[in-house]
Protein backbone atom coordinates (compact mmCIF):
# COMPACT_ATOMS: atom_id res chain seq x y z
CA UNK A 1 0.00 0.00 0.00
CA UNK A 2 1.95 3.18 -0.98
CA UNK A 3 1.10 7.27 0.48
CA UNK A 4 2.33 9.86 -1.48
CA UNK A 5 4.31 11.82 0.80
CA UNK A 6 8.04 14.07 0.15
CA UNK A 7 10.23 13.54 3.32
CA UNK A 8 12.44 16.13 2.02
CA UNK A 9 15.79 16.55 4.54
CA UNK A 10 14.27 13.78 6.80
CA UNK A 11 15.99 11.25 4.27
CA UNK A 12 14.48 8.35 5.84
CA UNK A 13 13.92 6.56 2.23
CA UNK A 14 16.10 8.24 -0.10
CA UNK A 15 14.90 8.85 -3.64
CA UNK A 16 11.49 7.46 -2.61
CA UNK A 17 8.49 9.73 -2.85
CA UNK A 18 5.99 6.89 -1.52
CA UNK A 19 6.56 4.75 1.60
CA UNK A 20 5.15 1.56 3.30
CA UNK A 21 2.15 1.62 5.37
CA UNK A 22 2.60 -1.17 7.62
CA UNK A 23 -0.57 -3.63 8.64
CA UNK A 24 -0.04 -4.97 11.92
CA UNK A 25 -1.87 -7.47 14.48
CA UNK A 26 -1.72 -9.18 17.53
CA UNK A 27 -2.20 -12.67 17.63
CA UNK A 28 -5.35 -14.09 18.65
CA UNK A 29 -4.30 -17.69 20.00
CA UNK A 30 -5.92 -20.01 22.73
CA UNK A 31 -4.01 -22.21 24.82
CA UNK A 32 -4.53 -25.78 23.22
CA UNK A 33 -4.04 -25.59 19.09
CA UNK A 34 -4.72 -27.68 16.31
CA UNK A 35 -1.69 -30.21 17.70
CA UNK A 36 -2.25 -29.75 21.66
CA UNK A 37 -0.84 -27.59 23.84
CA UNK A 38 1.50 -24.57 22.76
CA UNK A 39 3.50 -24.54 26.18
CA UNK A 40 4.39 -26.31 29.35
CA UNK A 41 2.38 -23.92 31.60
CA UNK A 42 4.69 -25.23 34.31
CA UNK A 43 7.24 -23.14 32.89
CA UNK A 44 5.95 -20.11 32.47
CA UNK A 45 3.99 -17.04 34.57
CA UNK A 46 0.33 -17.11 33.53
CA UNK A 47 -0.09 -13.95 31.71
CA UNK A 48 -4.34 -11.51 32.71
CA UNK A 49 -7.61 -12.35 31.77
CA UNK A 50 -9.01 -10.65 28.68
CA UNK A 51 -12.47 -9.03 28.90
CA UNK A 52 -12.85 -10.54 25.53
CA UNK A 53 -12.44 -14.06 26.09
CA UNK A 54 -15.26 -14.06 29.04
CA UNK A 55 -15.29 -15.57 32.05
CA UNK A 56 -12.95 -18.89 32.85
CA UNK A 57 -9.71 -19.57 34.99
CA UNK A 58 -6.59 -18.90 33.20
CA UNK A 59 -4.12 -20.33 35.64
CA UNK A 60 -2.46 -23.33 34.48
CA UNK A 61 -2.59 -22.66 30.76
CA UNK A 62 -1.22 -21.11 27.71
CA UNK A 63 -3.46 -18.58 27.09
CA UNK A 64 -1.93 -15.40 26.71
CA UNK A 65 -4.06 -13.19 23.82
CA UNK A 66 -7.26 -11.56 23.49
CA UNK A 67 -10.25 -13.24 22.43
CA UNK A 68 -10.70 -10.60 19.23
CA UNK A 69 -10.89 -11.90 15.62
CA UNK A 70 -7.51 -9.81 13.95
CA UNK A 71 -8.09 -10.91 10.67
CA UNK A 72 -11.99 -9.96 10.69
CA UNK A 73 -10.35 -6.28 12.00
CA UNK A 74 -7.38 -6.35 9.70
CA UNK A 75 -9.90 -6.93 6.80
CA UNK A 76 -12.57 -4.42 8.32
CA UNK A 77 -9.24 -2.22 8.63
CA UNK A 78 -8.07 -2.90 4.60
CA UNK A 79 -11.95 -2.39 3.43
CA UNK A 80 -11.74 1.10 5.37
CA UNK A 81 -8.44 2.75 3.89
CA UNK A 82 -9.32 1.16 0.31
CA UNK A 83 -12.65 2.40 0.17
CA UNK A 84 -11.67 6.14 1.24
CA UNK A 85 -8.66 6.54 -0.33
CA UNK A 86 -6.77 5.73 -3.54
CA UNK A 87 -4.54 2.62 -2.82
CA UNK A 88 -2.47 1.04 -5.47
CA UNK A 89 -3.94 -2.96 -4.79
CA UNK A 90 -0.96 -4.65 -5.76
CA UNK A 91 1.36 -3.20 -3.30
CA UNK A 92 -0.23 -3.75 0.02
CA UNK A 93 2.56 -4.97 2.39
CA UNK A 94 2.72 -6.26 5.96
CA UNK A 95 5.31 -6.36 8.13
CA UNK A 96 5.67 -6.94 12.61
CA UNK A 97 7.94 -8.08 15.14
CA UNK A 98 7.77 -11.05 17.36
CA UNK A 99 3.83 -11.10 17.81
CA UNK A 100 3.57 -9.28 14.83
CA UNK A 101 5.47 -11.43 12.83
CA UNK A 102 3.72 -14.51 14.56
CA UNK A 103 0.09 -12.73 13.03
CA UNK A 104 1.92 -12.64 9.90
CA UNK A 105 2.77 -16.53 10.33
CA UNK A 106 -0.79 -17.61 11.98
CA UNK A 107 -3.33 -15.41 10.70
CA UNK A 108 -2.51 -13.45 7.53
CA UNK A 109 -0.75 -15.90 5.42
CA UNK A 110 -3.27 -18.55 5.46
CA UNK A 111 -6.30 -15.55 5.55
CA UNK A 112 -4.91 -12.92 3.34
CA UNK A 113 -1.50 -13.73 1.23
CA UNK A 114 -3.75 -13.26 -1.73
CA UNK A 115 -4.50 -9.51 -0.99
CA UNK A 116 -0.70 -8.89 0.01
CA UNK A 117 2.24 -8.40 -2.32
CA UNK A 118 4.85 -9.02 0.43
CA UNK A 119 5.54 -9.63 4.17
CA UNK A 120 8.36 -9.18 6.43
CA UNK A 121 8.02 -11.21 9.58
CA UNK A 122 11.08 -10.40 12.46
CA UNK A 123 11.78 -12.78 14.92
CA UNK A 124 9.19 -14.57 14.87
CA UNK A 125 7.95 -17.90 14.61
CA UNK A 126 4.51 -19.77 14.98
CA UNK A 127 3.74 -21.41 17.34
CA UNK A 128 2.76 -25.69 17.65
CA UNK A 129 0.15 -26.37 15.77
CA UNK A 130 -0.09 -22.95 13.89
CA UNK A 131 2.51 -23.75 11.09
CA UNK A 132 -0.09 -22.99 8.24
CA UNK A 133 1.04 -22.37 5.00
CA UNK A 134 -0.37 -19.46 2.92
CA UNK A 135 -3.84 -19.80 0.88
CA UNK A 136 -1.94 -18.26 -2.28
CA UNK A 137 1.97 -17.63 -3.50
CA UNK A 138 3.22 -14.66 -1.71
CA UNK A 139 6.60 -12.67 -1.43
CA UNK A 140 8.31 -13.14 1.93
CA UNK A 141 11.45 -11.33 3.44
CA UNK A 142 12.30 -13.03 6.86
CA UNK A 143 14.95 -11.73 9.95
CA UNK A 144 16.00 -13.78 12.75
CA UNK A 145 18.93 -13.60 15.07
CA UNK A 146 20.35 -16.78 15.56
CA UNK A 147 21.14 -15.72 19.75
CA UNK A 148 17.07 -15.26 19.89
CA UNK A 149 16.25 -16.32 23.54
CA UNK A 150 12.36 -15.25 23.17
CA UNK A 151 11.80 -17.57 19.53
CA UNK A 152 14.95 -19.85 19.30
CA UNK A 153 16.09 -19.78 15.70
CA UNK A 154 16.83 -23.78 15.90
CA UNK A 155 17.52 -26.14 18.89
CA UNK A 156 20.86 -25.35 18.73
CA UNK A 157 20.36 -21.26 19.81
CA UNK A 158 21.29 -20.47 23.55
CA UNK A 159 19.08 -21.00 26.35
CA UNK A 160 16.42 -23.07 24.87
CA UNK A 161 15.23 -26.27 26.26
CA UNK A 162 15.72 -28.23 23.56
CA UNK A 163 13.29 -29.62 21.01
CA UNK A 164 9.82 -29.86 22.03
CA UNK A 165 6.37 -32.27 20.09
CA UNK A 166 5.66 -32.20 16.42
CA UNK A 167 9.34 -30.59 16.06
CA UNK A 168 9.08 -27.75 17.74
CA UNK A 169 11.44 -25.88 20.20
CA UNK A 170 11.09 -24.81 23.88
CA UNK A 171 11.50 -21.24 24.42
CA UNK A 172 13.01 -20.86 28.03
CA UNK A 173 9.29 -19.58 28.88
CA UNK A 174 7.98 -22.64 28.18
CA UNK A 175 6.47 -21.68 25.02
CA UNK A 176 6.45 -24.59 21.74
CA UNK A 177 7.67 -22.66 18.65
CA UNK A 178 8.59 -23.92 15.34
CA UNK A 179 11.46 -23.81 13.87
CA UNK A 180 11.37 -20.44 11.81
CA UNK A 181 13.97 -21.98 8.63
CA UNK A 182 11.58 -25.30 8.45
CA UNK A 183 8.88 -23.50 8.64
CA UNK A 184 9.69 -21.62 5.41
CA UNK A 185 10.81 -24.68 3.66
CA UNK A 186 7.52 -25.59 4.01
CA UNK A 187 6.07 -22.79 2.53
CA UNK A 188 8.62 -22.88 -0.56
CA UNK A 189 7.19 -26.52 -0.80
CA UNK A 190 3.87 -25.20 -1.05
CA UNK A 191 4.82 -22.49 -3.48
CA UNK A 192 7.02 -24.97 -5.65
CA UNK A 193 10.16 -22.56 -5.35
CA UNK A 194 13.27 -23.49 -6.47
CA UNK A 195 15.48 -25.53 -3.87
CA UNK A 196 18.63 -23.99 -4.21
CA UNK A 197 19.15 -21.00 -2.70
CA UNK A 198 21.03 -17.36 -3.89
CA UNK A 199 23.05 -15.30 -2.36
CA UNK A 200 21.01 -12.28 -1.43
CA UNK A 201 22.97 -9.05 -0.88
CA UNK A 202 22.03 -6.06 1.03
CA UNK A 203 24.14 -3.20 2.37
CA UNK A 204 24.79 -4.94 5.68
CA UNK A 205 26.38 -7.83 4.51
CA UNK A 206 28.72 -9.32 7.12
CA UNK A 207 27.70 -6.51 9.69
CA UNK A 208 27.12 -8.91 12.94
CA UNK A 209 27.42 -11.81 11.02
CA UNK A 210 24.21 -10.78 8.87
CA UNK A 211 23.78 -13.10 5.24
CA UNK A 212 20.62 -13.61 3.29
CA UNK A 213 20.13 -16.01 0.97
CA UNK A 214 17.14 -15.68 -1.62
CA UNK A 215 14.56 -18.46 -3.03
CA UNK A 216 13.39 -17.73 -6.32
CA UNK A 217 11.45 -19.75 -9.29
CA UNK A 218 8.20 -19.85 -7.01
CA UNK A 219 4.71 -19.83 -8.63
CA UNK A 220 3.25 -16.45 -9.76
CA UNK A 221 7.00 -15.35 -9.77
CA UNK A 222 7.02 -15.32 -6.03
CA UNK A 223 10.72 -15.30 -3.75
CA UNK A 224 11.32 -15.52 -0.36
CA UNK A 225 14.68 -14.51 1.22
CA UNK A 226 15.84 -15.22 4.49
CA UNK A 227 18.59 -13.24 6.87
CA UNK A 228 19.95 -13.84 9.94
CA UNK A 229 22.84 -13.25 12.01
CA UNK A 230 24.38 -12.60 15.93
CA UNK A 231 21.54 -10.91 17.69
CA UNK A 232 18.84 -11.66 19.75
CA UNK A 233 15.12 -11.42 20.13
CA UNK A 234 15.12 -8.14 17.94
CA UNK A 235 15.67 -6.15 14.76
CA UNK A 236 19.43 -6.51 13.64
CA UNK A 237 22.35 -4.18 14.11
CA UNK A 238 21.74 -3.18 17.58
CA UNK A 239 20.10 0.27 17.71
CA UNK A 240 20.17 0.71 13.95
CA UNK A 241 16.96 -0.05 12.98
CA UNK A 242 16.53 1.68 10.02
CA UNK A 243 19.26 -0.18 8.89
CA UNK A 244 16.36 -3.26 8.67
CA UNK A 245 14.13 -1.44 7.34
CA UNK A 246 15.93 0.26 4.85
CA UNK A 247 16.45 -3.63 3.50
CA UNK A 248 12.98 -4.64 4.36
CA UNK A 249 11.29 -1.70 2.25
CA UNK A 250 13.73 -2.66 -0.19
CA UNK A 251 12.79 -6.00 -1.10
CA UNK A 252 8.75 -5.26 -0.73
CA UNK A 253 9.12 -2.19 -3.02
CA UNK A 254 10.49 -4.40 -6.27
CA UNK A 255 8.26 -7.14 -5.04
CA UNK A 256 3.99 -6.39 -6.15
CA UNK A 257 1.07 -8.91 -6.07
CA UNK A 258 1.23 -9.02 -9.34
Amino acid sequence: MYLKVDFGEAGMFPGDSHFPVILLAINNLRSDGPNGPICDPDLHSDYPKYASCGAYDVDGTCDWTSCHDDVAFTEMLLYEITSTFCVDLNHIYMSGASNGGMFIYTRALPALSSSLASVGPVCSSPLRGFNFLPDSPVNIISFHGLNDRTIPYSVDGPHNLGPGPDGTVIAEDGWYYHIESEHLAAIREKMNCKPDPLPYQTHMDGVHGWTCSLWSGCDEGKEVVHCHGEYGHDYPFSNRYIEGVMIIWDFMKTHART
